[in-house]
């Protein structure tokens, strides 16, 4: 039996305070709207912590930017599969997400291994 490895970022949801309040619209505080960027950036400062200076955060979330628009990983929020940065998830309180390598990029690195 082959262990399977799996990492989840579990990213706490900020709610949109003003949208409730103006809007007097409850449901925003159940599910709030996060374009794919905005939960990126949460992920990534959650992986790396929130005591990293900010010039890592910049480095990591640019890298992570890059990679997603080159193909080279794929995002998935919720189980959702999102590929567009401008792309709009209705998240919870917490958003599961995952990063997957691409599979050119796998191949690149097991032929590196052989």
């Amino acid at each position: 039996m082959t262990a399977k490895y799996s990492r989840v970022i579990h990213v706490r949801v900020p709610l949109d305070l003003h949208a409730i309040a103006d809007g007097d619209a409850s449901a925003f505080a159940l599910v709030t709207p996060l374009s794919l960027v905005q939960i990126l950036a949460l992920a990534v400062r959650q992986s790396i912590g929130e005591r990293a200076p900010r010039d890592l955060f910049e480095r990591n979330f640019e890298r992570t930017l890059a990679a997603l628009d080159s193909g080279e990983i794929t995002v998935t929020v919720d189980g959702r599969e999102c590929r567009r940065l401008d792309e709009v998830v209705a998240c919870g309180t917490n958003a599961s997400v995952r990063f997957f390598l691409s599979r050119a990029r796998l191949s690149s690195i097991a032929a590196m291994f052989r």
